[in-house]
């Protein structure tokens, strides 16, 4: 059965081991998943890799084996985003995998015009892109594979991460790294 915006939390919920979560196309929000442990790997993929579902950003904290597999991340910047926003943040993660999934950022709605000289609290520059595509904190044995990261200010982060494989993606058009 294909998951809509509507059914996909309880079914995320009620998600155990082995579990294949298809979802169809939509606006799901923010993907949030903390302290799951799955022996056998939760996937949550989209139904129709053409017409995929569209999350504004993902949190994945402290869980372990989840496969995301062809999904769509796309954060829009409000007036109070700062520079290091996380598009999709996997914190304190084991065993996880994004393959085929999208990545971006609207650019920044706040911040300095890019001719001053003197930055603000936000970090952002008007109109230029912010946040990080992707960042891994605390992660082991994570796979970004055959991904897409645009528009962001930094594409892919690691930080006191292992194990981790980055390849076969396409990451461009970032504002620094």
């Amino acid at each position: 059965m294909t998951l809509t915006p509507a059914t996909f939390p309880a079914a995320l919920t009620a998600a155990t081991a082995g579990s294949v979560l298809e979802l169809g196309p939509g606006n799901y929000g923010v993907l949030s998943l903390y302290n799951r442990t799955f022996a056998e790997r939760l996937t949550i993929k989209a139904a129709d890799p053409a017409n995929p579902p569209v999350f504004g950003s993902a949190v994945v904290r402290g869980a372990n084996g989840v496969n995301l597999e062809g999904l769509t991340f796309a954060f829009q910047p409000t007036m109070t985003t700062v520079e290091h926003q996380n598009v999709v943040f996997l914190d304190g993660v084991k065993n996880v995998t994004l393959r085929g999934c999208k990545v971006t950022s609207g650019m920044a709605v706040n911040g300095i015009p890019e001719t001053s000289t003197t930055p603000d609290a936000s970090g952002n520059v008007l109109g230029w892109p912010l946040g990080r595509g992707i960042y891994l904190q605390l992660a082991q044995n994570v796979e970004v594979l055959g991904c897409e990261v645009w528009g962001v200010q930094r594409g892919v982060l690691f930080y006191k991460s292992s194990g981790v494989t980055v390849a076969e993606n396409y990451i461009h058009d970032v504002r620094r790294t």
